[in-house]
């Protein structure tokens, strides 16, 4: 558990039980019923609030994973650009919690903080794969196309590409996306399946 989730635990913890002291003290004091009321909203509040820590986090065998999926999507291609490499780290995390808004927000940063051609043209596939994801073909088409700009043997690209324009109804663009992705990568069985 990180640092931040433990102080907001404790932090809604600590509100809780203030609003249970001062409920109990009332029931002494032989207050009113609308003091009651007073003490309900930020009870529920702490409530709500520590209920939330539990659930907006990645579980840790999802984090894992995704740090793992992270290096091996970034691996050498950040070199010299630790600015973009942090904004790409913070705009994968938010699309493996398929927050894609905050991704987008993220990824749109780091495109321009990055230098190199290899760092551009992962952050503009990431963009694409949301796209694809959000059903918005245009958009994934695009970025794709940017990232093979930056990256014209991105293999991932290329079979992207060609999955979409399958998809599309396109077969002869499909084919030929998928012959630049076994050319530049003839190991991966992309299209191939």
């Amino acid at each position: 558990m990180n640092k931040k989730i433990l102080f907001r635990r404790l932090l809604f913890s600590l509100i809780i039980v203030l609003c249970a002291v001062v409920m109990v003290m009332g029931v002494f004091e032989g207050r009113d019923f609308s003091f009651y009321l007073k003490t309900l909203l930020p009870t529920a509040a702490g409530i709500l609030g520590l209920a939330s820590t539990f659930y907006t986090s990645l579980d840790k065998q999802k984090t894992d994973q995704m740090k793992h999926d992270f290096q091996e999507a970034a691996s050498n291609h950040f070199d010299g650009c630790p600015k973009a490499k942090k904004l790409f780290y913070k705009g994968y995390r938010a699309w493996y919690g398929d927050h894609y808004d905050a991704a987008y927000h993220y990824l749109k940063k780091a495109v321009k903080a990055a230098e190199a051609g290899r760092a551009k043209a992962r952050v503009l596939f990431l963009i694409g794969r949301i796209a694809v994801e959000e059903k918005k073909t245009g958009r994934a088409i695009e970025y794709l196309k940017y990232a093979l700009e930056e990256a014209p043997s991105y293999d991932m690209a290329w079979s992207n590409l060609a999955t979409i324009y399958f998809d599309s109804g396109q077969p002869g663009e499909a084919v030929k996306c998928c012959e630049n992705a076994i050319f530049y990568n003839p190991r991966k069985r992309f299209c191939l399946q």
